[in-house]
Order: C-alpha cells, then structure tokens, then sequence
C-alpha cells in the first residue's frame, strides 16, 4: 500500500495505519514519527522523496516471499491495534 506524506514531518496519515488493517504492507514515505513507531524493513517499508530508485529493491524481497510480507503485516497490525486505534 503507498502512502504519501510528504507534509507531515512528525506524524502519518490514517491510511497507513488502516493499510494493516486490511492486511497489506505500507510502502510510507520516512519521517521521525514513522520511525519512531515501525521498523523500516521489518514492520514497514520506508523510502526517500530524493530516492526513489531504491524503492523496487526494498520492496522486493516482500513481493517474492509472501510469509515475509505476512509477518510484516502482523507485527505492524500488532502495533496498531495496540497503540494507533
């Protein structure tokens, strides 16, 4: 699921957090608050603004591993129901 937030600097758009719930992998633009919440390529993928020709690489390995993806899903769904909701 790509989310875009270029704007916010410190916080994310619920779209993110709804991405779990509907059990798919966010692909979030970076920020502090992001990174304060996920585990960029563990729970979530981010990526730079300024470098998005490294996004397919980072997103890879969770296209060809479907359990890959699933536990991301899970650990990140786990977060948000614990704390986002």
């Amino acid at each position: 699921c790509l989310n875009c937030n270029p704007f916010f600097k410190e916080g994310s758009h619920e779209r993110m957090l709804y991405a779990y719930a509907c059990g798919a992998l966010p692909l979030t633009s970076d920020n502090l608050w992001v990174r304060e919440e996920f585990i960029d390529g563990t729970d979530i993928i981010l990526y730079q603004h300024d470098a998005l020709d490294k996004v397919e690489v980072k997103l890879q390995p969770f296209l060809e591993n479907e359990n890959k993806r699933r536990t991301a899903v899970n650990l990140g769904k786990e977060k948000v129901l614990k704390k986002h909701t």
